[in-house]
């Protein structure tokens, strides 16, 4: 079952047993701005496949179409500055925006865009000039919307150092959802 079909099953359930009313929510479509300011575009490696790399990108924009009455439907569409990539390490920033991973003078753009169905988003990713398809797992998270998936960093030409940053990515873009958002649902 849909989780759309499911949430009206529920509020439908809730309705018939009086403890909530049965008029009908209606749903809202929501176009959210996404930038550093409401959003995140971030990842995790792992060094030595057990310590945690994280970076985030710091120049970024896009568009997230949610619908209040189910957030897990969406489209959604960043563009990030390959070269705004922040780590905690400033060696290992600069090492990852050089030729040998991200090649930022080269490959300037990181992007992804895709579509949301059944709690999933299923979409592009644009990194390294490579251009793929990548499946993200959708929630929410304490009043955001979050999108998050590994890649393997070889299929985007981005292997180099395995043993120091490990096969694979997790990828995790998350957005602020607007007030009242969730209670419209």
């Amino acid at each position: 079952m849909k989780t759309r079909q499911v949430g009206q099953l529920i509020r439908w359930a809730l309705a018939t047993l009086g403890i909530i009313q049965a008029s009908p929510v209606a749903a809202a479509t929501h176009t959210l701005t996404l930038n550093p300011g409401s959003a995140q575009v971030a990842f995790r490696a792992y060094g030595l496949r057990v310590l945690p790399i994280d970076g985030a990108f710091t120049r970024f924009n896009g568009t997230l179409v949610v619908d209040s009455a189910d957030p897990t439907a969406c489209q959604v569409n960043i563009k990030a500055e390959a070269v705004s990539l922040q780590m905690p390490d400033s060696a290992m920033t600069k090492d990852a925006l050089g030729a040998d991973l991200l090649d930022v003078t080269r490959h300037p753009a990181f992007a992804f865009n895709g579509q949301c169905r059944e709690g999933q988003v299923r979409g592009t990713l644009l990194l390294h000039g490579v251009s793929r398809p990548l499946t993200l797992d959708v929630g929410l998270e304490r009043g955001r919307w979050v999108a998050a998936g590994r890649m393997r960093r070889a299929n985007w030409d981005t292997g180099a150092r395995p043993l120091l940053a490990g096969p694979a990515a997790r990828i995790r873009f998350t957005a602020a959802l607007p007030a009242g958002f969730l209670a419209a649902s």
